[in-house]
Order: structure tokens, then C-alpha cells, then sequence
């Protein structure tokens, strides 16, 4: 993802507007070609050997030095480089620095040089030698392992969607609408924001456009952070979508709202074709452990919407099903989820006796007096929801299910 200083995009009343480049740009293509040549064949180097060979071409091209560190730094991003914690270099090093101080203390040296010249004579080796060794495991001196490489096109695309992406680091919310009609789509599409654990409100008007608001956590400070990340990360899913459009307010710092609003005729497009489709660690984790139990239910990850009142629907993240062909969601609202927890209780109110979903909460959303006081009043949460902590308990869930079975 691309870092404050190489995002360019500019503000115009009310409105921000990211600054996109042309992927069919023969000049911009021949640079990122250039750029592409140079990461796959890096394999076995130092990431400042890298730097100093990416540097000649950036230096010498034609085109902004803004937007080819922008093009270096998303190839940096997919680099995979030797991070593993060398235990026989950390124990050398503590000898060393003992070594050295013990070497200080005896003796004074008239000129660094002398010092130097005593020190390599301790270590057996050429003082250029210990040194190099001594930082060995910096960063600029790690070695890459692994470059997922891709096309110079794909890494264009790649550059205008991070353009959005920064920027969706700073929103609060955003609203899609697309006229999307295959199923397929939607499964991945829900799949993959509920891996980035959002949540959606989802309405479909008379002429079959869905409205998709992810709410966000202006109430919880400490979690924007870490919710605009999640938005950024789950912005590419939003490309494979036919005929959609964006919208979202962006809080820059020091700065009213600014609205950003895309559509798919801006020319963004996905730059992988891999769409993912998984659900969090501890979500699968906790599939797992209800399936050892001894019950008559079966439980998956949903893969279609589940019909809600006033002509909304949501996407859980289990569908669970009973021989007997009762079936119910299960939709987790983590600590930012405040917005959408509200919202769907007021949604459920009136559906105390036939439950479209069971409502999981974290405990550390449930820490907040005001969510704790509308989960007190609610009749519904009462009997279909449970508190969890990290992930649902199968135990919490089972006794819901009791209760629907009978």
C-alpha cells in the first residue's frame, strides 16, 4: 500500500478526487516494466542492493520520481524477505560487545584506527568483516526470498487502486450500489468482507439496485485505525462487481469531510485474479469446534442472503441447518461494531419467535455502557444472542439452537 507522501489526489469544495494515471500509457508501462525486471531478479540480494539498482531507473526516468517511488514501493510489498531471528548471530554479537568493553577497559587506544586494528585481532577477521557481520541482520541487509511478480499493466492498475485505498484508510463508512445479480459473485464478495470482519447493511430498491453501507466506528476512537485498514484492504473485492458505485467520506487531518465518490467507469480494474474468499482464523477455529460436538445441526459458511424486515437482508457468517429443515444465521459483531449491532436490533425486535440469525457480541463491544444498556432492553438478544470473547463458543451457540429446536 502506498504511504501518505507518494499519494497524490486533490480537493475541490467538498469533494477529493485520487489522481489516477493511464495503465495504457506506453511511458508509464515501459517504466514499469523496467521496475519489474529489476524485483524478479532479486532473489538472493540485500534489500538496499535492490534499492540502489531500483534508484538508477527512477533517477533516470522520464516520468514523475512521485509516482516511480510509488511504483517501487508497491514491488517492495511484494517481496517476501529473510526476517527469521538468527540466534548464533545475536549470541556472537553479545560476546562481542562483552569483548570489546573488556578490550576498553584495559588499554587505551591513541586513534579509532589503533582500536580497530586490536579489535580485528581479537575477532581473527578484518575489521570490514566484523562489522558487516555485526549488522548483518538489518533490515537493508536482509536477503529476499520470494517476488510475486505479475505484469507491468497489472502493477499500473495496482497503483491507481492504492491511490483509493490510502484514502479509504481515513473513511469512517462507505456505501456501494451495484445492480449485481449472480449469485457466485455475491458469495465471494460477502465472503471476503466478512474476512476483513465488516459488516454490511444491505437493502435492494424497486428496480433491483442493492444499497451495501459498511458502517464504521466513530464511537470507538481507538479502533478507526484498524477499521480503515480493513476498509482499504477490502476495497479490490468491490472491482470484481458489475456496474457499481462508491461513495465514503474521508476525514483528512486538520480538514472538513471530504466525499470521494467512484464509479466503474474510472478505469479501475483488479489487479490479481485471485479473489479471496475466507473467513478470520478464529472464526474457522471455532467451525471446527462445533463440529466435534454431538448435535443433530450442521453449520457452514453462509453463501446466501438471509431476508430481514422493511425489505433488507443481510449475509451471516454460518448458515446453520436441522434435519427437521429449520435453519438460522449466525452473524458476530466485533469491538467496532457498534453501528451495525444497533441497527440490527432494531431490525429484529418484532422477530422474537422465528430468529433469522443469532447474534454473537464481543465482550469488548459489550463493555461499551451504551451497547451494554440497548443489549439489556433487547427481548431479542436476550433469547438469541450470547457474549463471546476472541470467538463464539459452541456451548453459547448450542443453547440458542436448543431453544429454536423446541
Amino acid at each position: 500500500m502506498l504511504t501518505k507522501d507518494l499519494v497524490r489526489f486533490s480537493l475541490k469544495g467538498t469533494a477529493v478526487k485520487p489522481d489516477f494515471i493511464d495503465p495504457a500509457n506506453r511511458a508509464l508501462i515501459g517504466l514499469a516494466e523496467n521496475l519489474l525486471a529489476v524485483f524478479r531478479e532479486s532473489v538472493g540480494k540485500t534489500r538496499s542492493q535492490i534499492e540502489e539498482e531500483s534508484k538508477v531507473i527512477i533517477d533516470s526516468a522520464e516520468t514523475s520520481a512521485l509516482f516511480a517511488r510509488g511504483l517501487e514501493k508497491l514491488l517492495m510489498d511484494r517481496l517476501e524477505f529473510e526476517t527469521a531471528a538468527d540466534e548464533d548471530l545475536i549470541a556472537w554479537r553479545h560476546q562481542l560487545f562483552l569483548q570489546t568493553s573488556q578490550l576498553l577497559s584495559r588499554e587505551a587506544f591513541p586513534t579509532l584506527d589503533a582500536y580497530h586494528q586490536a579489535l580485528a585481532n581479537q575477532q581473527g577477521k578484518p575489521i570490514g568483516t566484523v562489522a558487516d557481520t555485526l549488522f548483518s541482520d538489518l533490515p537493508e541487509n536482509q536477503r529476499a526470498l520470494h517476488f510475486r511478480s505479475f505484469s507491468a499493466e497489472r502493477l499500473l492498475h495496482r497503483y491507481n487502486v492504492a491511490h483509493v485505498q490510502w484514502l479509504l484508510l481515513n473513511a469512517h463508512a462507505l456505501t456501494i450500489s451495484t445492480k449485481q445479480q449472480d449469485t457466485k459473485a455475491w458469495r465471494q464478495f460477502f465472503r471476503h468482507l466478512r474476512f476483513h470482519q465488516l459488516l454490511a447493511d444491505i437493502s435492494k430498491n424497486k428496480a433491483g439496485t442493492f444499497k451495501i453501507t459498511v458502517d464504521g466506528p466513530i464511537s470507538l476512537f481507538q479502533q478507526t485505525k484498524k477499521y480503515g485498514l480493513s476498509l482499504a484492504t477490502f476495497f479490490p473485492a468491490v472491482l470484481h462487481l458489475s456496474e457499481w458505485k462508491l461513495q465514503a467520506d474521508i476525514h483528512l487531518r486538520n480538514r472538513k469531510p471530504k466525499r470521494l465518490v467512484l464509479d466503474h467507469t474510472v478505469g479501475l480494474r483488479p489487479y490479481s485474479g485471485h479473489f479471496l474468499a475466507h473467513i478470520p482464523e478464529e472464526i474457522a477455529m471455532f467451525q471446527k469446534l462445533f463440529q466435534v460436538q454431538e448435535t443433530e445441526w450442521k453449520i457452514a459458511p453462509a453463501d446466501d442472503f438471509i431476508r430481514l424486515p422493511g425489505d433488507a437482508y443481510g449475509f451471516a457468517d454460518f448458515g446453520l441447518e436441522h434435519p427437521s429443515g429449520k435453519a438460522v444465521g449466525l452473524e458476530c459483531f466485533h469491538a467496532w461494531h457498534g453501528g451495525p449491532l444497533n441497527h440490527r436490533l432494531k431490525q429484529l425486535k418484532d422477530l422474537e419467535e422465528i430468529p433469522p440469525l443469532l447474534l454473537g457480541v464481543d465482550r469488548k463491544l459489550a463493555k461499551d455502557p451504551a451497547i451494554t444498556a440497548r443489549l439489556e432492553e433487547s427481548s431479542y438478544f436476550r433469547k438469541w444472542g450470547f457474549l463471546f470473547r476472541e470467538m463464539p463458543s459452541p456451548k453459547a451457540v448450542l443453547k440458542c439452537l436448543k431453544a429454536l429446536s423446541a
